[in-house]
């Protein structure tokens, strides 16, 4: 699990679970072609909101998140 920082944390406390639950689902169901657009950025952001939800709603995310992360591992 990678450390979130302080301030992306709070800004994310700022955002109710449905909605970071309804972020996730979003991109996990993004066509794959669509991961080729994306800079390091957004990959990096990913990465984060991943962590956070993992480490805030554990249990409640956390397939959601494992499900993110797998389609995070296919540009490596």
């Amino acid at each position: 699990m990678t450390h979130v920082p302080h301030t992306v944390a709070s800004l994310l406390d700022l955002i109710p679970p449905h909605t970071i639950q309804d972020i996730i689902e979003y991109q996990t169901n993004l066509p794959e072609d669509s991961l080729d657009d994306w800079e390091p950025r957004h990959l990096y952001a990913a990465e984060m909101l991943c962590s956070y939800a993992e480490s805030i709603y554990s249990q409640r995310l956390e397939t959601k998140t494992l499900k993110l992360r797998q389609k995070l591992q296919m540009l490596d």
